[in-house]
């Protein structure tokens, strides 16, 4: 009875390293093909963008390949000028890091660098990350033999300052448990005795990322050497590690991971880009059941524009919990019966937890009967800095409220709340996006256009302008953050139940489904 998603994979062709003009630092390594053991030592590199490394100019057209999160650049000595000859180099995923090898005879470059921006490690709790790995084999002669990619797994206790890598591709598989996090430098490190030597650094204002190399000497006198990089799974756990009750030098707890329960409170100030403001919309169901437009400095309060009102007869702006939550499920943080610091008092209230940096999502059921309510927020991207070229898939959470829209009562037909997952797959070349939302009860995906920052569907000629489909389903939203890493909106559609699209049986079944989301990329 419900609409089944169209889910389109990702088209990887034509991919191009993205210009980030971004300050980056690192190091890079020189390894002979022959002769392994008289390698050279591994040199600093700091560099104001990530299309260069030094004065080796990386690709600047488009790979011949792309497997999993590392475009492959193949026979590229004379193209362009270019004097090697051959790039692997991580794709436009990694935000805040790049790895890669640069590959020629009799020699090839691996190299490992993060943005300059300052990394704040939490004092406690653990991270999982996932990513990909560039591995080179040499012989028992220390002849090099191939090159393959793989994959990554890492997970950081902060609390205990060490960590365990899995390294994983089709000719090594590794497991380095006991490395060290050095706090002051967001590093990590280990070695054993000229044996095996593996080191890196957390990248990303809040850690959201971690990149690295590994070297290891085998019993049978083979060398093999990799670089790798991950991105953050998720939050931080709370739960393992030492459980000390600050963290990140006094600021608000770690997210922990769903399921962990009342332990987090909403947090005032989001990610590092908060110099924006708070960008997105408001609804409940009253009399138009349209969306108002909100700009906010912080995320504990919403304040709509100057045309509308809570339609609770107050001009004061609704201010969020500020209790610590009694759950935490489908990356939202729920609040039970709660009296905001505004004296308004709600039935429940669930907000998307801390694990978003740029957006903020969350619906509520007020005390007054006014109608259950949602929101949609965050640090909305400058069009200039969505991605030109290229396709990327988000993932994270939605928050839908069902409606039948043929009974009107005190609670205005509401039927149930569900929470559930979204997922937006963009292709930034063609400047369309596919969003698929799923809670228990529901299943739907639109297609819509990329409009400078905005998300639209159906396509319209305004950005700024918020048209509900009736019937049908309708998506408005933003990207948010400085770079797109974040997106967010508002979801709308009519349906029929029953099958139909208007009942004309005398049978009320034409349902609204309305309601949020938030993703990450």
């Amino acid at each position: 009875n419900y609409p089944q998603p169209n889910n389109p994979q990702p088209n990887n062709s034509g991919a191009v390293i993205e210009n980030r003009n971004i300050n980056l630092v690192g190091e890079f390594t020189v390894i002979p093909k022959k002769d392994t053991a008289d390698k050279g030592v591994s040199r600093e590199t700091e560099d104001n963008t990530n299309q260069a490394i030094g004065t080796i100019r990386l690709p600047d057209f488009a790979a011949d390949a792309h497997q999993g999160g590392i475009l492959s650049f193949n026979n590229t000595k004379g193209k362009n000028g270019h004097p090697y000859t051959n790039f692997q180099v991580s794709d436009n995923s990694y935000r805040h890091s790049q790895f890669g090898v640069i590959d020629d005879d009799p020699e090839y470059i691996q190299f490992i660098r993060r943005e300059t921006t300052a990394v704040q490690l939490p004092n406690n709790g653990t991270a999982r990350y996932s990513g990909d790995s560039i591995v080179s084999l040499h012989d028992s002669a220390q002849h090099f033999m191939h090159r393959e990619t793989g994959t990554v797994a890492a997970t950081a206790d902060f609390g205990n300052k060490n960590m365990t890598v899995n390294l994983n591709s089709p000719s090594h598989t590794a497991e380095i448990r006991d490395i060290n996090i050095t706090s002051d430098n967001a590093s990590f490190r280990k070695d054993e005795d000229g044996r095996m030597s593996i080191g890196g650094a957390f990248a990303g204002a809040q850690a959201e990322e971690l990149v690295g190399s590994y070297a290891r000497f085998t019993g049978d006198k083979r060398y093999i050497y990799a670089v790798f990089g991950g991105k953050r799974q998720g939050g931080i756990d709370p739960s393992s590690g030492n459980n000390d009750s600050t963290s990140n030098n006094g600021s608000s707890p770690t997210t922990p991971t769903d399921g962990n329960g009342p332990n987090e409170r909403i947090r005032v100030n989001g990610g590092s880009d908060t110099s924006a403001p708070l960008y997105g919309f408001y609804t409940d169901w009253n009399t138009n059941k349209g969306h108002a437009q909100t700009t906010d400095r912080y995320r504990d309060t919403i304040t709509l524009d100057a045309n509308r009102s809570f339609n609770d007869g107050r001009d004061e702006p609704m201010k969020l919990p500020s209790d610590v939550s009694t759950g935490h499920h489908d990356g939202f943080l729920t609040f039970g019966a709660v009296k905001t610091a505004d004296g308004r008092s709600y039935r429940s209230f669930q907000v998307s937890d801390n694990s978003f940096l740029y957006t903020q999502i969350g619906a509520f059921d007020p005390v007054d009967n006014r109608g259950h309510g949602e929101f949609a927020r965050g640090h909305r991207t400058i069009p200039e800095a969505v991605p030109a070229r290229g396709d990327a898939t988000y993932k994270g959470s939605t928050i839908l409220n069902f409606y039948d829209q043929y009974v009107y009562s005190p609670t205005h037909g509401h039927l149930r709340t569900e929470t559930g997952s979204a997922t937006l797959t963009t292709n930034f070349t063609d400047k369309t996006f596919n969003l698929s939302l799923a809670t228990p009860t529901y299943h739907n995906s639109v297609d819509g256009v990329i409009n400078g920052s905005a998300l639209l569907a159906p396509d319209m000629s305004n950005p700024n302008a918020v048209r509900n489909t009736y019937p049908g389903a309708s998506v408005m939203g933003f990207f948010a953050g400085p770079k797109a890493e974040e997106a967010y909106g508002v979801y709308r559609h009519a349906y029929a139940e029953g099958g139909d699209p208007r009942p004309t049986s005398g049978v009320n079944d034409e349902r609204l489904a309305t309601g949020v989301f938030a993703v990450k990329r």
